[in-house]
């Protein structure tokens, strides 16, 4: 888990110094790596804009994190749903 942690470190750095695939993409898998998919896709996409002439592996790995996201994304909102309906969010 540190590796990635320091992989992210090591890519955003790169990237404030200059935009690259590269670097969009070795930050997108390390954030799927650590299973922040909304973060791995969103680098993932721009890897995809910075490379619109031979974006297909990239593509696919998108298509993976962005199915993986959405997937987090609908069980946060179930158990979301579920405190609320409890009413431990309602300070009882």
């Amino acid at each position: 888990m540190q590796k990635y942690d320091k992989s992210v470190q090591k890519a955003t750095e790169s990237l404030k110094l200059k935009k690259s695939i590269k670097g969009y993409y070795r930050r997108g898998k390390a954030y799927g790596a650590l299973e922040q998919y909304d973060n791995a896709v969103s680098d993932l996409k721009e890897a995809v804009k910075l490379d619109i002439s031979d974006p297909n592996s990239i593509q696919q790995e998108l298509r993976v994190f962005d199915r993986k996201a959405k997937d987090q994304n609908k069980e946060r909102d179930k158990q979301m749903s579920g405190f609320l309906l409890s009413g431990k969010g309602l300070g009882n």
